[in-house]
C-alpha cells in the first residue's frame, strides 16, 4: 500500500505526486524561469514543516552565504538580497541561525567534478543522515563532461549524471530534486 509523501509547498503537486515521497525530481525549464527559486521554496518548505528533514544544497551558481541569504529571505519575507533593502542585521543573523544543522551547504572550487559530488552524497547521507539533496543545477554539471575518463557529449553525460542520481536514490532511498 503506498502512503502519501511530505507535503509540498503547492498543494497541486502533492495531488500529482501524492507528496514528496523518496524520488529523484527533475525541475526542468528554459534559463532564467525560476528553477532555483522552485527549488528554493521547496527547501525552505522542508526546512519549515514537521517532521524537519535534515537537507543539502549543492548550488552551481550561488555561493552558499548567498544561498542561506535567499532561504532567509523567503523566512523573513523580504528580498534582503537585493541592494538597497532594509532590515535588522541582528534580526537576520538569528534567522540565519535557525538553519545550523539543519543544512548542509556543497562548496566547491575550481573544475565540478560528478565524482566529488557523488562521494559528497554518500557521506552526508551516511554519516550526516541528510535525507533531501538538492541540486541545482544539471547544466552547470556538465563543464567536465567526462566518464570514466573519456570526454562524451553534454546530452550523454547529462543522461550518465541523471541515470547516476537515480542509482543513488534508489539505494540510499533519498528524495533528491534536481
Amino acid at each position: 500500500r503506498q502512503l502519501m509523501g511530505r507535503s509540498w509547498p503547492w498543494k497541486g503537486w502533492d495531488e500529482v505526486t501524492y507528496g514528496m515521497r523518496p524520488a529523484v525530481y527533475v525541475v526542468y525549464g528554459p534559463e532564467g524561469t525560476g528553477k532555483t527559486e522552485v527549488i528554493k521554496e521547496i527547501t525552505f518548505h522542508i526546512l519549515n514543516t514537521e517532521p524537519i528533514m535534515l537537507s543539502a544544497i549543492f548550488s552551481f551558481e550561488h555561493e552558499p552565504e548567498e544561498s542561506l541569504q535567499r532561504l532567509t529571505a523567503s523566512k523573513v519575507n523580504k528580498r534582503i538580497y537585493l541592494p538597497g533593502a532594509e532590515w535588522d542585521e541582528q534580526h537576520i543573523s538569528n534567522e540565519m541561525d535557525t538553519f545550523d544543522e539543519k543544512i548542509f551547504w556543497y562548496k566547491y572550487t575550481g573544475v565540478l567534478r560528478f565524482e566529488e559530488i557523488i562521494k559528497a552524497i554518500y557521506y552526508l547521507a551516511n554519516v550526516k543522515e541528510v535525507k533531501f539533496f538538492c541540486l541545482d543545477n544539471l547544466t552547470a554539471m556538465t563543464s567536465y563532461p567526462y566518464i570514466e575518463g573519456k570526454r562524451v557529449s553534454e546530452q550523454e553525460y547529462l543522461g550518465y549524471v541523471i541515470n547516476t542520481v537515480k542509482q543513488i536514490q534508489k539505494e540510499l532511498k533519498l528524495t533528491i530534486v534536481v
